[in-house]
């Protein structure tokens, strides 16, 4: 589930959003994708989209909106594409010098070997999946936290990103 802001000019408000829901790709019987369009992106539009009581998994973001307070059976997965992106902003800002010794950039190489590890998985069912996980998805990003866990007195952007990355690692967990 993910939200995308954009104006709408006949709007009140500054900022609408288009809420995006979407079953998995596989293991599901039913493909479905849902898009839900509100002019705020509060949490409670969630509980509109699934219910105040679903039971289930939601991949999303770190957007406090997607919060077992609000939806206390629920569990949330947190998404390594949303957290290497704040690294990845990082790496865009340096030199070729900087990039060189630059922790951001070591950071999204880290999580480019998960990204690669997850892709070459070989299953066919959801055991099968999670075990391929723990075998060989995990030691790679255990190894991204510890890196995010050695790094003394980052400042600014990199602090904000290890910050935001470390706030969701349970989240991030979940998928084993």
């Amino acid at each position: 589930m993910d939200e995308t802001p954009f104006k709408v000019i006949d709007e009140a408000k500054n900022t609408s959003y288009f809420w995006a829901t979407k079953t998995t790709s596989e293991f599901s019987r039913h493909q479905m994708v849902i898009f839900h369009y509100r002019n705020t992106r509060s949490g409670k539009v969630i509980g509109d989209i699934i219910g105040q009581g679903y039971p289930g998994f939601i991949m999303c973001d770190g957007y406090g909106g997607y919060s077992n307070r609000l939806y206390p059976n629920a569990r949330f997965g947190s998404c390594l594409v949303h957290i290497r992106r704040e690294f990845i902003r990082i790496t865009k800002l340096l030199s070729k010098k900087q990039l060189k010794y630059s922790k951001a950039l070591h950071a999204v190489k880290l999580l480019g070997a998960v990204f690669h590890k997850e892709n070459e998985l070989v299953y066919q069912t959801e055991k099968e999946k999670r075990q391929q996980r723990i075998t060989h998805v995990k030691p790679l990003l255990d190894r991204f936290y510890q890196y995010l866990g050695s790094i003394t007195s980052p400042q600014c952007r990199l602090c904000a990103a290890i910050k935001n990355a470390l706030k969701l690692r349970t989240r991030v967990y979940r998928i084993f």
